[in-house]
């Protein structure tokens, strides 16, 4: 009984708004079919044309009030008939609110079950709206209810409960050694559980070391280097190398990143310039242990080592945020000095390698 009381709200709030967007169109249509008529000089009177006008709207709400009927239906029963869906084209972003609006009622609680999906699949018909488009709001929906699970989950939970947790779902999506594109959408669960900290997700991909940081943050490097001390006594936390060559520092920071770490990095930077060939061997050698930089490079990138390495560097700060000082230090080094330092942030991440 409780949840038909909040179908109905929902579905009276809803169709309320696609009803309005329909009346501004009208309202819209109606004041430019005077110039149009003139302009295109039809044989038709300006009435005739608005009261035509005035018809088709009228027979578009009753149409958006049958489908959110349907909707409702097909929501608490979860049952529904399949049946041909009168053609009814709205105007495209008015379709796509439509749809957006259905797939709220019927996710109300539960995930969307066959039947719902094909009660949206016809009204997607009908509207003429493309798959594509709706494949997108419905991983919007999903993405949704993960996340009002896990901010419910964050309250019942203590700090290391949650951390337990973001493991338990880390080793789950990559049991096979990898990470697949598929299971990105479960990043964004994992960093609400750990409260975007990067350290801690860093440690989560410690758990398997066939899965390193870097892919997860959509970077093709091989990690020659971790807590690298460099000549001035400062600690880069990653250090990494790409195809070319080229070397990469990585700032993993808490929380908003301090303007300060943008100096911090280019201090690191400034030293991993000074760095030969030989030199690079050395670090790589003892961060990879029992295997010569040369084979893991070969491992990780199917092609042979770069005879000389570190022609460039680039720097890459890892945060949950930025602060607007620092975004502006990062564009204008970036975009007047041509300095490749960049920033990633984890929610750019999942939205990147997740959502669309």
């Amino acid at each position: 009984m409780e949840n038909q009381v909040r179908l109905s709200k929902l579905r009276n709030t809803f169709q309320t708004e696609i009803c309005q967007l329909l009346e501004m169109g009208g309202e819209l249509m109606m004041g430019l079919l005077p110039n149009a008529v003139d302009k295109l000089s039809l044989n038709v009177p300006v009435d005739q044309l608005q009261q035509e006008l005035k018809k088709a709207l009228v027979e578009q709400s009753q149409w958006v009030e049958t489908i959110f009927e349907q909707a409702v239906l097909v929501a608490s029963t979860d049952h529904y008939e399949e049946e041909e869906i009168k053609v009814h084209p709205l105007a495209g972003p008015v379709s796509l609110q439509l749809l957006d609006k259905l797939l709220h009622i019927l996710s109300v609680d539960q995930p969307l079950s066959q039947d719902k999906l094909d009660f949206i699949n016809d009204v997607r018909l009908a509207l003429g709206v493309s798959g594509k488009d709706v494949d997108k709001l419905i991983e919007q929906i999903d993405y949704l209810r993960r996340r009002n699970f896990t901010t419910n989950l964050l309250e019942l939970l203590e700090e290391e409960q949650r951390y337990w947790v973001a493991q338990m779902i880390w080793r789950a999506i990559h049991a096979d050694h990898r990470v697949d594109q598929r299971e990105y959408k479960y990043v964004e669960t994992i960093l609400q559980l750990i409260e975007h900290d990067p350290l801690r997700f860093e440690q989560l991909c410690k758990l398997d070391s066939q899965v390193p940081f870097p892919s997860i943050i959509g970077l093709d490097l091989l990690v020659i280097g971790q807590q690298t001390i460099t000549d001035y006594n400062g600690r880069i936390d990653l250090l990494a190398i790409d195809r070319d060559g080229a070397l990469i520092i990585i700032e993993l920071k808490r929380a908003r990143t301090p303007r300060d770490i943008v100096g911090q990095t280019l201090d690191y930077a400034s030293w991993v310039a000074s760095l030969t060939t030989r030199r690079i061997h050395e670090i790589a050698n003892n961060h990879l242990v029992n295997k010569p930089l040369e084979q893991a490079f070969r491992e990780k990138f199917k092609a042979d080592l770069p005879e000389n390495l570190n022609a460039t560097h680039r720097m890459v700060i890892v945060a949950s945020e930025f602060d607007a000082s620092s975004k502006r230090i990062v564009e204008y080094l970036a975009e007047e000095h041509g300095l490749s330092i960049n920033s990633i942030f984890f929610k750019d991440i999942i939205r990147c390698h997740c959502i669309t």
